[in-house]
Order: structure tokens, then sequence, then C-alpha cells
């Protein structure tokens, strides 16, 4: 145990460079890197990953975090929260159920957890070899003391789609340039990697 809500020194100025550092500090593993000059930190996550013949199951638990902007617009916090991350993935459509509470007040393993929870629905159906369809839908509980949030979170994920879309297709992009290249895999994709078996799998029993 550590004294928490104290400042500690995590890093040199001349440590920091264009790459993420990777530290373990109170016991937490973390990733330290800049946004826009300014250090920030990201706490590596519990996962747990599982699931059956044709589906994965991802489960992330990031507890005692600072919660992301839209997050502090939507739900009153008091601080620091548990957060949670829950995807299935199936090969035609996978849904994401995320949220946070305050820390520390509710078992983050209880399907009726209280605090802010979002759904959303990812369906993507193949239209040739390259090109695919793209349904999407998100879905919130609301706080009475913030009616209006609704359509500013609508406008943040949709926000965070068009990024996360771009990325994808330059990363698509790149492998048609160079096919034979081997990805690299990190510690992350492992429910990446058994989902792209699955695709396989099926695709061969086709």
């Amino acid at each position: 145990m550590f004294p928490l809500d104290r400042w500690y020194a995590a890093v040199f100025s001349w440590e920091f460079q264009d790459k993420p550092i990777a530290r373990t500090l109170l016991g937490h593993p973390v990733v330290l890197f800049r946004v826009e000059g300014k250090m920030a930190a990201l706490v590596k996550p519990e996962m747990t990953v599982d699931g059956g013949p044709d589906l994965v199951r991802v489960v992330r638990h990031m507890r005692k975090s600072q919660p992301p902007p839209t997050y502090m617009e939507a739900w009153p916090f008091t601080g620091r929260i548990d957060r949670w991350q829950e995807i299935e993935f199936r090969v035609s459509h996978f849904l994401i159920w995320t949220g946070g509470m305050d820390a520390g007040t509710v078992d983050l393993n209880d399907p009726a957890r209280a605090g802010f929870h979002m759904r959303a629905f990812h369906g993507i159906t193949p239209e040739t070899e390259s090109t695919s369809y793209y349904f999407r839908t998100i879905s919130s509980n609301k706080n009475p003391a913030r009616p209006a949030m609704t359509d500013k979170i609508h406008r943040a994920t949709a926000l965070t789609f068009n990024e996360d879309r771009e990325v994808i297709e330059a990363q698509y992009a790149n492998w048609k340039q160079f096919p034979d290249a081997s990805p690299i895999g990190i510690q992350a994709d492992k429910p990446v990697n058994r989902a792209r078996r699955i695709i396989a799998r099926l695709t061969v029993a086709s």
C-alpha cells in the first residue's frame, strides 16, 4: 500500500521524447505520453479474454482512473472513477458496453452497478473484398440533473468514430501497399488475433 492522491516523480523530461514510456508506479502499470505538449498517463487495464467457437468476449477494468471529458460532462462524478469496458465480437457485429462510477463505490463485476453507462452496436456487412457497410448505434442512461447530455454524447462518439475511421483506412492502405509485411503484435492484440482466427476458420468452412 502507498499514500495516494499525492504528487510523485515519474520521469525525467530528457527521457520523454517521441515515444510512450511504460512504467510501474505505486503498483500500477502505466504508459506515459505527451498530448499537445503536455504529459499524460494511461493506466493499463485489467483485461480478461474468453468466449466460444464463434465468439470473443473481452472485459477491461480501469480502476481509479481520470474520467474522460465526455464522462465528466454526462455524469456528476466526485473525482476518480472505476471504469469498465465489455466487448462481445461475432463475425457480423460486435457489442460494446462501457461506463464508469465513483471509484471504490460498487463492485465492477456487478451488472447492476450504478454510474454512467453507454451501449454500442457495430454491424459490419461486407460489400466486396475491400469495402463494407458499417452500421453503428449508441445509447446511454440519463442523469436527471443533465438531461441535455444525450445529444452531446452522440456528437462526441461520432467524432471518436470518425477519428478511428481515418486511422483504420490509412492502416488498410498501408497493408495493401506492403502485403507481405508481418504485423507486430502487442499484448492488447490478443482478442483481435482470436477474432481473426474465427473469421479465417469460418471463411474456409464456407
